[in-house]
C-alpha cells in the first residue's frame, strides 16, 4: 500500500544514499509517516511503524551504504517483526534494505481495538504481504525484491511468492515445513481444545520455546518478550495446520524463482525431513537446500553467525540479483536503445539539479526521461524522484474549470459519471507504473461505495487522444487523482497511493461540499 509519501520518502533516502557518502537521515519507508536521525552508531537504529494506516511494520535502511537488493521478512510463530531486528541491521549494512511486518494476530495486531484483526488471519496475512510486496516495488522499480519467511513465517513467504511471482525476485525460506517432531501430541492437544472450547487461549508458548531451543538465556528472553504471543486458540492452531497443509501445493507452483531452503541440523521443533521433502516439491530449478548447524531459529532473536549471513548475501548476489535484471532488462527491451541512452544521461542531469537544488530544471530533465523511455526502469526511477519535488512545482492546474466533453472521458462501470452535476473523481494512470494499481483497486473500492453520488474516471495518461487532458491539467507524476467539484472545479489531488482512507475522506468531502 504505497502513498506518495512512502514514495516520495524513499526516493529521497535513495538519493542521499547514493549521491552523499554524508547522508545521515533514516526512514520508515512503508510507511512515510516518520524520519529519524542517525547517530554514529547505526547499531542503534532501526524504525518501527505502519504501512498505511492498517499493517505493523519494522525497517532497518543505511543511508549511506547504496542500495542493491530489498528483503521483507515474515516471522515465525508467537514473535513479531522486531525479532528481525539484530538481522536487519546486518544486512542494511551491506546495502540490503530489510524490512519486516507483523502476522495479523502477533505482534502489534495484539494491541488494536479491532478484536477480528488481534486474531490469527493467514488469509489477510496473505494479503498484507501482497500489498507491502506491490509497495517496496513501487518504491525500488530496478532492485531485486527478495521474501524471507522463518518457521510459520517460513510458510507464508513460500504460500506468497507462490501467488505474487511477478513481484518477487527470490524466495528464502527457514524451516518452513509443518511436520513437527511431537506433531500427534500437538493434534490431540487441539483436538482436545476444539472440543471443550475453540476459543479458550491456551499457553502454547513454553511447549514451543522448550522445543525451539535448549538455550536458557534465548528461552528466557523468548518467554518474557512483550511483544511475543505465548497463547493461542484451539480454533487458531487449528487454522495454521489447515494453512501450512497447503504448502506442498504452493512449492510446486513455483516454476521460474529462485528459492533458498534453510534448515537447522539440531532444530527440535520442525522435523528436517519435512523441509527438504518441501523442498523435493519446489518445481523451480533454481533451488538450493543449505543446512545449518543451528537449532530452530536461524535469523530471529539474533540466532544467525557471520558465515549464514555470507551465506544467504551471496545467495542474493549469485540468484536474485540476475532475476531482477533479466525482469529489468525485459521491460528495458520495449525501448529503443538510443531513447534508453538518452534517458539514462536526463536522469543523471536531474540528479544533479537536485545535489544543486534546483527543484525546477530537475523536473524538466525528469519530465525528458519519462517521454524518451516510458516503461523502462529509467521512467520508474524518474517517477518516483517526480513525487519528492515540492508541491508547487508538480501540482496540477486547479485553475481549469472547462467541464471534459464526454468524449474526452473514459469512465468505468457507472453510466451515472456522465452526470455533470456530481462531484467527480479523475484518475490519470499508467499501465507500466506499479503504484497505479493500488489507486485503482482503491478506486474500485470507493466505486461500490460512493458510485451513487460521484462520478469515476480513469485516464490513460500514455494513449495520444489524453494527451490534451493531461496538459490541460498539468498533471506530472503518475498517478495523479484530480478530486473535482460537480461545476468541475478542481479543489484537491493527491500523488502516488495515498491510502484508501485518505482517498474516502477526500470523496466524502466532494459529497457533503456538494450539498451546501
Amino acid at each position: 500500500m504505497v502513498k506518495r509519501k512512502l514514495v516520495s520518502l524513499i526516493s529521497m533516502l535513495l538519493l542521499l544514499a547514493i549521491c552523499s557518502p554524508l547522508a545521515a537521515a533514516g526512514v520508515s519507508p512503508l510507511s512515510g509517516t516518520k524520519v529519524a536521525f542517525l547517530d554514529s552508531d547505526f547499531e542503534n537504529w532501526s524504525e518501527h511503524d505502519r504501512i498505511g494506516d492498517d499493517i505493523p511494520v519494522s525497517s532497518w535502511i543505511d543511508p549511506r551504504v547504496k542500495p542493491w537488493a530489498v528483503l521483507l521478512c515474515i516471522h515465525g510463530l508467537s514473535l513479531h517483526s522486531q525479532n528481525y531486528e539484530a538481522f536487519g541491521l546486518r544486512m542494511a549494512n551491506i546495502g540490503i534494505p530489510t524490512y519486516a511486518i507483523d502476522v495479523r494476530g502477533f505482534g502489534s495486531w495484539q494491541n488494536t481495538k479491532e478484536r477480528a484483526n488481534s486474531q490469527v488471519d493467514f488469509k489477510m496475512a496473505l494479503e498484507d504481504i501482497h500489498g507491502a510486496l506491490e509497495a517496496l516495488r513501487a518504491a525500488h522499480p530496478e532492485l531485486p525484491i527478495v521474501l524471507v519467511g522463518e518457521s510459520m513465517g517460513g510458510a507464508l513467504a513460500l504460500q506468497a511468492a507462490a501467488q505474487n511471482q511477478d513481484l518477487v525476485d527470490g524466495l528464502i525460506c527457514s524451516v518452513p515445513a509443518n511436520k513437527r517432531t511431537n506433531q500427534k501430541m500437538n493434534t490431540a492437544k487441539v483436538a482436545v481444545g476444539m472440543l471443550t472450547g475453540p476459543n479458550r487461549q491456551m499457553k502454547t508458548g513454553q511447549s514451543v520455546v522448550s522445543a525451539a531451543t535448549k538455550n536458557p538465556e534465548l528461552a528466557d528472553i523468548w518467554m518474557t518478550d512483550e511483544m511475543a504471543r505465548l497463547r493461542l486458540s484451539a480454533k487458531e492452531l487449528l487454522a495454521f495446520a489447515i494453512f501450512t497443509s497447503k504448502n506442498a501445493a504452493s512449492a510446486s507452483q513455483i516454476e521460474n524463482m529462485p528459492v533458498l531452503f534453510l534448515q537447522g541440523a539440531r532444530d527440535q521443533l520442525i522435523n528436517p525431513k519435512g523441509t527438504f521433502e518441501l523442498y523435493q516439491k519446489l518445481a523451480t530449478p533454481q533451488r538450493t537446500m543449505h543446512i545449518v548447524n543451528a537449532e530452530h531459529l536461524l535469523l530471529e532473536y539474533h540466532q544467525f553467525h557471520d558465515q549464514l549471513i555470507d551465506f544467504i548475501s551471496g545467495w542474493i548476489q549469485r540468484n536474485a540479483v540476475p532475476a531482477a535484471m533479466a525482469r529489468v532488462q525485459k521491460e528495458d527491451a520495449k525501448v529503443a536503445p538510443e531513447a534508453l541512452e538518452k534517458a539514462a544521461a536526463h536522469l543523471k542531469i536531474a540528479e544533479g539539479f537536485l545535489k544543486l537544488h534546483d527543484d525546477k530544471a530537475a523536473e524538466e530533465h525528469l519530465l525528458q526521461v519519462i517521454a524518451l523511455a516510458r516503461g523502462s526502469h529509467f521512467a520508474q526511477d524518474a517517477e518516483i524522484i517526480l513525487c519528492t519535488l515540492p508541491d508547487a512545482d508538480i501540482a496540477p492546474n486547479a485553475e481549469v474549470q472547462t467541464p471534459l466533453s464526454q468524449d474526452e472521458l473514459k469512465f468505468i462501470s457507472h453510466q451515472e459519471a456522465l452526470d455533470s452535476t456530481k462531484p467527480s473523481v479523475v484518475m490519470f494512470y499508467a499501465d507500466w507504473i506499479e503504484g497505479c494499481k493500488q489507486v485503482d483497486e482503491a478506486l474500485h473500492a470507493a466505486l461500490a461505495q460512493y458510485g451513487s453520488k460521484v462520478n469515476f474516471v480513469r485516464l490513460d495518461a500514455d494513449l495520444p487522444e489524453n494527451q490534451a487532458i493531461v496538459k490541460r491539467y498539468a498533471v506530472r507524476p503518475i498517478p495523479t487523482v484530480l478530486y473535482m467539484t460537480g461545476d468541475n472545479c478542481v479543489v484537491g489531488y493527491t500523488f502516488g497511493y495515498p491510502g484508501q482512507n485518505v482517498i474516502n475522506a477526500k470523496i466524502r468531502s466532494l459529497i457533503v461540499n456538494q450539498k451546501r
